[in-house]
């Protein structure tokens, strides 16, 4: 059959999001065709282009004139500023954006000579903080502000909703009323200027399908799915069969109790979706009403299919909803169970050079999420640890842990990038397994590394120097990770399953490979004291003070429907929170509790001490300086995290046990020199990581080490047993007692 697989706007421009590719590969496979049609970075590029910058201040000219006199006179300035340049900035608009698809030196050049393009505030800023001197690296950066400059005068001037990545977020973001979101969507300027007339001209343009499927991954998705799928069923009827899935369906609207959704879309798909797309094809196929976790409205009711456990005795409390039962309910889940491991994504039909990278700032882990192209893709489906007290443990994509073969997804992934000459990997895990990465990182040393990774990961105790040093070798630039609270009572609290010690023993590990790292943090915990907040805050100081973390970034904590600290406090187990229920008949599952409001002045200190931080200024200033209100002194001495530090690199120096792990050589070849002073020796000479190497052995010890290491290859099945058997076989004593193994194990051989 033909399916048109369709991401709406708004999501990150520098790479295509995953789920089109995964749900085209599944397809491909099962022998349908699959079209990706990615309107995002076609949207941007309808906008961000000569034509539509015309468009875009002739409208804003007609709004704005007669109404300058009403601002106040920064804002007036602002504006007449971009209404004169506008000429300028349709003249300059499709060389900047070209620039960040693709570079182009000259205009590079030409940026550093202040007044060759248009700029707006963002941009003056950038200038300042340089003296207004620029070199022709700065032009990405600078390229980046003028269209975040653009994006905001569209905002403030045409669309209070338009932003860059999402669309009226704050509007569908657990929206209990769907009137809102679709008020959105319909009455939106930029959508009726620019998004449905290119909606309708892509689909005409493409012929009609017979399964069109929309992922909604954000909340800010949503307003753009509506559109699109409304279009889609205006130019080939209302028949069209259209099925909505995603992030968003999955988490918001488990409870949906509003059927006004389903003028826009037939199908509502949850979790995973490859059963149930399958289970749509064939009803498509054959009339069979037998569907696997999809919602569809039958005669004025929500009929639930192939849904169990909570979801189930959810369904048949609502009298909205008929509960449908079929045996294919179990051959659906076996097509996803199978498809979640053995399924890897496709990218074919996207056009890489159509995507833009928009650089955030100079900070060089910062810059990972959207100033490269990448080819976004999983280790492994859901998360291993999914105990965190604050997570949607009880949805699937956090439940089910499935690993995939690293080996064959990496062969996949090599394909893929020979096919669209990205050779970057975001892998993007809840939560990467240390294993499988340590065994992806050995498959990509095996074929010559051809590709370069990172993710997201937990500061466990497998992030060992060992596994470090295998990951660096093997491609990983950078690993993201949850410290949340970062404290030994805060990390309890969230059930982390890891302490401040082996945190920051692993970060230490991360940096000392040459890893970058940045911190996902969390503020505004139910009924956290203030002195709690500011222990966390002075703990990260103190990790980008020790160059332990590269970036971070505070999130205010929201309560989840489907998280165990909400059932806890269901189950009358949770004295310290008072949820605030909501009446709801559409998107349910953030929560307000009673206090949250009491964390909001926080937010502007912790997020300018950030800023600060990564760009590694600020770190001699106490936390209290960064807020306008006084607040509790940390409790912790300022160097916690320097002693901890020297404590695991004191113990990374001494590697342990190596009994029962793989030996992999990590160094460069073994080079034989003479001997000195007429002794019978040889001393062999390796380069790891640039630095000279040397240890002196005997003859028959040096050739058995060449011997050994020669087996102790990525693609050899050597273990560090067998290396120490062979090298004690031809010595007077055990070699891992002599001063030569322990230097080889601190400079470049692991064991794993």
């Amino acid at each position: 059959m033909q399916v048109l697989l369709v991401q709406p706007p708004f999501v990150q421009l520098n790479s295509p999001y995953p789920a089109t590719a995964y749900l085209a590969s599944f397809l491909r496979r099962e022998g349908h065709t699959a079209r990706i049609v990615d309107l995002s970075i076609e949207l941007f590029r309808r906008i961000f282009c000569s034509a539509g910058f015309a468009r875009v201040f002739a409208e804003a000219g007609q709004r704005l004139t007669d109404r300058l006199g009403s601002f106040d006179a920064p804002t007036r300035e602002n504006l007449l500023r971009y209404l004169s340049n506008a000429d300028r900035y349709v003249e300059s608009i499709d060389r900047i954006v070209e620039l960040l698809a693709l570079g182009d030196d000259a205009l590079a050049h030409a940026m550093t000579t202040t007044g060759r393009v248009p700029w707006g505030h963002r941009s003056e800023g950038f200038l300042e903080a340089n003296e207004g001197v620029l070199q022709a690296a700065d032009a990405p950066i600078l390229a980046s502000l003028i269209v975040e400059d653009i994006a905001d005068f569209i905002r403030f001037s045409l669309d209070p909703e338009f932003s860059l990545v999402r669309y009226a977020e704050s509007k569908a973001s657990s929206q209990p009323d769907f009137r809102i979101v679709e008020a959105a969507a319909r009455d939106s300027w930029l959508f009726e200027a620019f998004f449905r007339p290119l909606a309708a001209e892509t689909v005409s343009a493409l012929g009609r399908p017979d399964l069109v499927c929309v992922t909604v991954p954000f909340p800010g998705t949503l307003p753009g799915a509506l559109a699109f799928a409304g279009e889609a069923k205006r130019v080939f009827g209302r028949n069209l069969p259209v099925a909505f899935g995603g992030g968003y369906v999955s988490t918001e609207l488990r409870a949906l109790r509003d059927t006004g959704i389903f003028t826009y879309t037939d199908f509502l798909c949850y979790d995973a979706g490859f059963g149930a797309l399958a289970a749509i094809l064939e009803h498509l196929r054959t009339g069979e009403d037998a569907f696997h976790k999809t919602i569809v409205l039958r005669e004025g009711r929500l009929a639930a299919h192939g849904f169990d456990g909570a979801d189930l005795e959810r369904f048949r409390s609502e009298p909205l909803y008929e509960i449908c039962d079929s045996p294919q309910f179990a051959a659906w889940r076996a097509v996803d169970e199978r498809a979640i491991r053995e399924v890897f994504p496709d990218y074919a039909g996207l056009d890489f050079s159509r995507y833009v990278r928009i650089v955030e700032g100079t900070n060089p882990m910062h810059a990972l999420w959207s100033d490269t192209k990448w080819l976004k893709a999983r280790l492994s489906h859901g998360c291993y640890w999914r105990r965190c007290a604050f997570c949607d443990t009880t949805l699937e994509y956090i439940a089910r842990f499935a690993p995939s073969s690293p080996e064959r997804l990496h062969a996949h992934l090599a394909a893929q990038a020979e096919a669209t000459g990205q050779r970057g990997i975001h892998f993007v895990d809840e939560a990467l397994p240390v294993p499988h990465l340590v065994r992806f990182a050995l498959e990509n040393l095996r074929r010559g590394r051809p590709l370069r990774f990172w993710g997201n990961a937990r500061l466990d105790r497998r992030l060992t120097p060992d596994a470090c040093a295998v990951l660096a070798e093997g491609g990983l630039v950078g690993l993201s990770a949850g410290l949340e609270i970062a404290t030994d009572q805060g990390l309890e609290k969230t059930r982390k399953g890891i302490t401040l010690e082996g945190a920051v023993a692993a970060l230490a590990a991360l940096e000392a490979n040459g890893i970058l790292a940045h911190a996902y943090l969390i503020y505004g915990w139910p009924g956290q004291p203030e002195r709690d907040l500011v222990d966390s805050m002075e703990i990260v100081r103190q990790l980008f003070a020790a160059g332990l973390v590269d970036s971070a970034f505070w999130h205010r904590f929201i309560l989840t429907r489907h998280s165990p600290i909400y059932a806890e406090w269901k189950a009358g187990l949770r004295s310290d929170l008072s949820v605030i229920e909501p009446e709801w008949t559409f998107g349910s599952n953030d929560l307000a509790f009673e206090g949250e409001d009491r964390f909001e002045r926080y937010g502007p200190g912790l997020d300018e001490a950030l800023g600060a931080w990564m760009e590694g200024e600020g770190l001699g200033r106490p936390a209290s300086a960064w807020f306008a209100f006084k607040v509790a002194k940390p409790s912790f001495p300022a160097d916690c995290v320097d002693g901890l530090a020297r404590a695991a690199r004191r113990r990374h120096a001494a590697p342990g046990t190596v009994t029962g792990k793989r030996a992999i050589w990590l160094g460069g070849r073994l080079i034989a020199e003479e001997g000195r002073g007429g002794r019978e020796e040889v001393r062999l000479a390796w380069s790891y990581r640039n630095r000279l190497h040397r240890v002196a052995l005997e003859p028959r010890q040096a050739r058995a080490l060449v011997e050994a290491i020669a087996a102790a290859g990525p693609d050899a099945g050597s273990t560090m047993d067998e290396l120490l058997a062979a090298m004690t076989a031809v010595g007077s004593e055990p070699f891992e007692t002599t001063k030569a193994f322990r230097k080889l194990r601190v400079a470049g051989l692991a064991a794993v």
